[in-house]
């Protein structure tokens, strides 16, 4: 249930590229968080162009959970280059701490 989620809402970024808002929107890759052992987010990577002129470099991290039957989605995004994957999953880890 959580990865049709997750396919829903990298969909959604992709429609994003279609429709303009945003341009050059590239797949970086799926993770887990935790790396190793059960995981408690499915991640997603993204690069793309955004902003008013859609010239604004970023990349994009998008995370999906559960807690009490409920979906939990983080979305981070940075000037490409300032944020690691190893970065993103550091933060999304605090979050498995608090959600337990």
């Amino acid at each position: 249930m959580i990865r049709n989620q997750l396919a829903r809402a990298r969909g959604d970024v992709f429609e994003l590229g279609k429709r303009g808002t945003y341009a050059n929107v590239t797949d970086k890759g799926d993770f887990k968080v935790p790396a190793t052992g059960k995981p408690r987010f499915i991640c997603s990577g993204f690069n793309y162009l955004r902003g008013e002129h859609v010239d604004i470099d970023v990349d994009g991290c998008l995370c999906l959970s559960s807690w009490k039957s409920k979906f939990v989605k983080v979305r981070m995004t940075a000037p490409k280059g300032t944020m690691s994957r190893l970065d993103a999953a550091g933060f999304v880890q605090a979050w498995v701490e608090l959600l337990r």
